[in-house]
């Protein structure tokens, strides 16, 4: 599988801290006035990110938003017990995310939320696309408004079908 966009690539890892005062590390890509990070089709994001001490981590969370208002969005979490000391490879499946809030990403942040001072390192963050769309559509009834609706505009728009009939409806 190839991946066609990849959203950061460093070639230094950054460190962030946190303090007593602020539990939190982050690392934080705000898209100018005009641009913004299409997230349309995409898989996954991957993050890799090194822990030194895995029991001062509560959570680490990704968060998408296509609003200014970083409060507004999609939020994914990894918690504690899916995460380990050293290199940590995260996976941030899309597929159940609100697809109302799919689209033009304006803010993308990767908080990570500590019980006490920690330090950690994030590396990169790829996003994954694959090249081609993998639909699976079933419909279990209505054969015939499949055959007469469906199946000749997904043949136009040159959208692969399989098309099977229940044996047990024979």
């Amino acid at each position: 599988e190839t991946t066609n966009a990849v959203l950061y690539k460093n070639k230094e890892v950054i460190r962030s801290t946190t303090t007593l005062d602020n539990l939190t590390a982050e690392f934080r890509r705000a898209f100018p006035t005009g641009e913004f990070l299409n997230i349309l089709g995409t898989q996954e994001f991957d993050i890799i990110v090194y822990i030194d001490d895995v029991t001062k981590i509560s959570k680490i969370e990704l968060k998408l938003s296509t609003y200014i208002d970083a409060d507004r969005g999609v939020t994914q979490t990894k918690t504690a017990d899916q995460l380990h000391n050293g290199w940590n490879y995260l996976r941030f499946l899309t597929t159940n995310l609100p697809l109302d809030q799919w689209g033009e990403c304006k803010i993308l942040r990767v908080v990570t939320y500590t019980t006490e001072p920690a330090t950690v390192y994030y590396g990169d963050i790829i996003q994954v696309k694959p090249n081609k769309a993998r639909i699976m559509f079933v419909d279990d009834h209505a054969y015939s408004d499949f055959k007469t609706n469906a199946y000749p505009v997904l043949k136009e728009q040159g959208i692969p079908v399989t098309w099977a009939i229940q044996p047990g409806r024979i």
